[in-house]
C-alpha cells in the first residue's frame, strides 16, 4: 500500500509552518519595540523567502540567527527543495540564494543600522538547502533524495558543504566542501550573467 505523497505532507506542514511564522512575527512585532533586531531580521527573512519560493520553488523550512540587543550578527535561513540536483546545480542555487539574500539585506534601510558589518557579507549569513523526495513508499524511508544526488547544501563559517544521503548507513555523508569565494568564482565563470540579474 502506497503512503500518500511526501510532497503533499510536507506542503501541508509548510503551510502550517508559514502560518505559525507569520503569527509569530505579528506577535513578536506587537510585543517589541520597532528597534528589536530579531523582528527586523525575521521580517527580512520572510520577505526574501517569498521571492525564493516564487523564483526558485524553494520552501522556507527554518529561520534563526544571532540577534543582539542593538546588532544583528548572523541571519540564518533554511529551505527545502524537491528537485534532484548534482553538485554544480546545488552550488549555483546556494550561491545565487546567498547573493540575493545579501543584496536584499544591504538594501534594507531599516535593517542597515543594526548590521554588525555593513555591507553584510557571506560571513553574516547562514543558508541551507535540503533536497527532499516528493514521495515515500513506507514510514522508514528517508525523505532525502537518494545518491548520487545532493541531499544537503549549506553555508556556514564561510564554507559551502555538500552531502549525499547514504541509504545503507541511513545518514547524510559529507562529499565536498569549498570556500565561499571558490564557489562564487566557479558560478561566476560558468554563468557570467547570472549574478548580475539579481
Amino acid at each position: 500500500m502506497k503512503i500518500p505523497s511526501c510532497y503533499r505532507f510536507i506542503e501541508l506542514r509548510m503551510k502550517t509552518l508559514n502560518t505559525f511564522l507569520i503569527l509569530s512575527f505579528v506577535f513578536f512585532y506587537s510585543c517589541a519595540s520597532k528597534n528589536d533586531t530579531a523582528v527586523l531580521g525575521y521580517g527580512e527573512i520572510i520577505s526574501f523567502s517569498k521571492k525564493m519560493h516564487k523564483k526558485n520553488h524553494l520552501d522556507l523550512f527554518g529561520i534563526g540567527g544571532i540577534y543582539q540587543e542593538k546588532t544583528i550578527d548572523i541571519m540564518d535561513v533554511d529551505y527545502n527543495c524537491y528537485e534532484k540536483v548534482d553538485l554544480a546545480v546545488a552550488r549555483m542555487q546556494l550561491i545565487t540564494g546567498i547573493e540575493g539574500f545579501l543584496n536584499d539585506i544591504n538594501q534594507n534601510l531599516k535593517l542597515r543600522p543594526y548590521l554588525r558589518q555593513y555591507p553584510c557579507t557571506h560571513q553574516g549569513v547562514r543558508m541551507a538547502i535540503l533536497y527532499s523526495k516528493t514521495e515515500i513508499n513506507d514510514e522508514t524511508e528517508s525523505v532525502f533524495v537518494p545518491p548520487p544526488y545532493i541531499a544537503s547544501a549549506f553555508l556556514v563559517n564561510g564554507r559551502l558543504n555538500y552531502s549525499i544521503y547514504d541509504t545503507e548507513k541511513d545518514k547524510l555523508v559529507h562529499v565536498h566542501d569549498e570556500t565561499y569565494e571558490e564557489a562564487l568564482q566557479i558560478v561566476t565563470n560558468e554563468n557570467p550573467d547570472l549574478l548580475q540579474t539579481r
